[in-house]
């Protein structure tokens, strides 16, 4: 099983980045699991602002 790992400023960029990928790689991935995450990331000199993080995982059809 292999794990892709999305992270973006909003949860519309974070839609964004899945959708590209699932639309180059959907019809060759079964996914098993998805994940959803938030964090808060302090910046260097900026207050602290909220990422969000998506996990898939995933088996590649032809390798299984």
């Amino acid at each position: 099983m292999q794990v892709k790992l999305f992270r973006a400023g909003s949860t519309d960029a974070l839609e964004s980045e899945v959708n590209a990928w699932l639309k180059v790689n959907g019809d060759r991935i079964d996914i098993e699991h998805t994940q959803i995450f938030t964090s808060l990331v302090s910046n260097s000199d900026a207050e602290a602002g909220t990422v969000y993080i998506a996990s898939i995982w995933y088996f590649e059809i032809t390798k299984r």
